[in-house]
């Protein structure tokens, strides 16, 4: 892992003895795709994490970057009227991190994380690590093993 530092997510992944591999590449934005691109890995592969805020409180949703998030769906999981993406600000004040490099792990506050159900039948997904230009690699069950998210039916 030389050369790649430790960041709040890696922390939280060590810290609960969770294996995971580092994927460092050239951050140039584009999202997952951009990601993908980079490592040269297939879309599906790379989560997305979004937040969203559903009637006002934050939550995260990570979901395959080749999916688009239902809010619908969101919505009526969490029983919300309103869900709408958060504002940038918001969505770095919540996770401590910059567009672009934010983690479902090792956020600045703990919030509520769902976690679309594609990524569960795989047995590797790469996530963002906590800073542009990283992605991890981990077995979707730590999503409910550290984050305890949600695991439901999230996309189109």
């Amino acid at each position: 892992m030389a050369g790649v530092g430790q960041t709040a997510a890696t922390r939280q992944l060590r810290g609960h003895d969770v294996d995971f591999g580092t994927h460092p590449y050239r951050y140039a934005g584009g999202g997952a795709a951009g990601a993908a691109e980079a490592l040269g890995v297939e879309l599906r592969l790379v989560a997305k994490t979004i937040v969203l805020e559903a009637d006002g409180e934050p939550v995260l949703v990570v979901a395959p970057g080749d999916r688009e998030i239902s809010t619908r769906s969101v919505g009526r999981l969490l029983g919300a009227k309103k869900v709408a993406p958060a504002t940038e600000e918001q969505a770095e004040k919540v996770t401590g991190y910059r567009i672009g490099g934010i983690s479902p792990f090792g956020t600045r506050r703990r919030v509520q994380v769902l976690c679309d159900e594609r990524l569960a039948d795989l047995d590797e997904v790469l996530v963002n690590g906590g800073r542009r230009g990283l992605l991890v690699s981990v077995d979707p069950a730590a999503f409910r093993g550290v984050l305890a998210a949600t695991v439901a039916d999230l996309t189109n």
